[in-house]
């Protein structure tokens, strides 16, 4: 079987791609100084390999174009599989597991369809700026990501020991590419100092816990990985459910983040 590897696109993707350091280490330090992408019936692409200081390899010069011309937007998946020397052929999925066309138009087409169903609207906590001291509204870079993140304005709407002023939230209607990875609003992860640890522990309404990792991914890119689709299959999420996510923080060390679920319009309550 061919040697291969799979990305979520998520942070920094645009401009370069990290490579699985599991598979750096598997290719023994087969990997040249560049690579040639090929996609289905396009033309190649040949893109810098560039080795960093911390011993990371990541797609580099000829990457964004790769991008452009694919089309290839936030929350897709993108299977490398080693056919040749340095050469990979490129499988792309969207975040609903298809595998997206060759053709321009099933491209712009799929483009149209996500930002249809994705409009995102993000609040404060409080409605105000206090609760985002670090830096500017985080609306424009969520929309960007073609993420639908709402963060909560309603304490109603959470099962929680603590209120919307001291405990940060957020809101997030769920796709298909969410059962493996979870990606968190950066203010959110700068306000809980998650960016800071390597998995947190979730927890749902019923009191029921989960380790989960945490995954970096670029300068922005934080999210739940490893451990997060047990959370996903124990409660049978769906595309069209609603999330709400709540840091928790009680001191002595007990942390955690408070998950509860608003069912997908025709969808029943999971039995409890």
């Amino acid at each position: 079987m061919d040697p291969s590897f799979f990305k979520p696109l998520v942070g920094d993707f645009p401009r370069k791609l990290l490579i699985p350091a599991a598979f750096v280490e598997k290719m023994e330090g087969k990997l040249g100084y560049e690579s040639v992408l090929k996609y289905e019936c396009e033309r190649s692409y040949t893109v810098e390999i560039k080795k960093m200081k911390d011993g990371k390899f990541f797609f580099s010069n000829g990457w964004p174009q790769f991008v452009k011309d694919h089309g290839l937007e936030y929350g897709d998946f993108v299977v490398f599989r080693l056919v040749e020397d340095s050469s990979f052929q490129v499988t792309i999925y969207d975040p609903s597991m298809c595998e997206k066309q060759c053709c321009d138009s099933h491209r712009n087409q799929n483009a149209r369809d996500e930002t249809a169903m994705k409009e995102i609207k993000m609040e404060t906590n409080n409605n105000s700026d206090q609760d985002h001291p670090e830096g500017p509204s985080p609306t424009k870079k969520t929309q960007e990501s073609g993420i639908n993140i709402q963060s909560d304005s309603s304490d109603d709407e959470l099962k929680g020991p603590c209120s919307k002023k001291d405990a940060p939230s957020f809101k997030l209607l769920l796709n298909e590419a969410n059962k493996i990875y979870l990606p968190l609003p950066p203010w959110f992860v700068t306000k809980t100092g998650l960016s800071r640890k390597t998995e947190v522990k979730v927890r749902d309404a019923k009191g029921k816990n989960w380790v989960v990792k945490i995954t970096k991914d670029g300068k922005s890119g934080v999210g739940l990985t490893r451990g997060w689709s047990d959370v996903f299959m124990a409660h049978r999420l769906k595309k069209g459910d609603t999330c709400i996510f709540k840091y928790v923080s009680r001191g002595g060390g007990v942390e955690f983040i408070q998950v509860d679920v608003k069912r997908g319009r025709g969808r029943p309550p999971k039995n409890r």
